[in-house]
């Protein structure tokens, strides 16, 4: 098929046009970048492997709860100064430990806690010998 210099015309008048009208429509917003910074929380706290979840259980005590992929559900004060943790449950012994996407990936509370004293995880399991 033959192109003729009408055709390639036109072709190259739409894209000068949709490349001008990306032009006006870039230069009508002001493009900005965000400015965050990364800032240490419970810096006396010991350090966590693998986080993959932080919960609140919004039970009035003002707990914080850490999943840890290798099985293993820390809890404690949410309080800038806090240098303790307790383990809340530990299914590390149950919890496959391959990595990746597999272990403890999840906790939620009821929706009710802790009038309904139910709580949920998600895991996969170890292949059982």
């Amino acid at each position: 098929m033959v192109s003729t210099n009408s055709e390639r015309s036109v072709a190259v008048n739409r894209s000068t046009k949709f490349l001008f009208l990306i032009l006006i429509l870039g230069g009508a917003y002001k493009i900005t970048t965000a400015q965050y910074s990364w800032q240490m929380q419970f810096p006396s706290l010991p350090a966590f492997s693998n986080p993959v979840e932080l919960v609140h259980a919004y039970d009035g005590t003002n707990r914080l709860f850490v999943v840890q992929q290798q099985g293993i559900i820390f809890v404690f004060e949410n309080d800038p100064a806090v240098s303790i943790r307790k383990t809340f449950l530990n299914l590390s012994d149950r919890v496959s430990q391959s990595g990746g996407e597999t272990g403890l990936l999840g906790l939620a509370f009821h929706p009710s806690y802790p009038d309904s004293p139910y709580f949920y995880v998600d895991y996969t399991r170890t292949v059982a010998d």
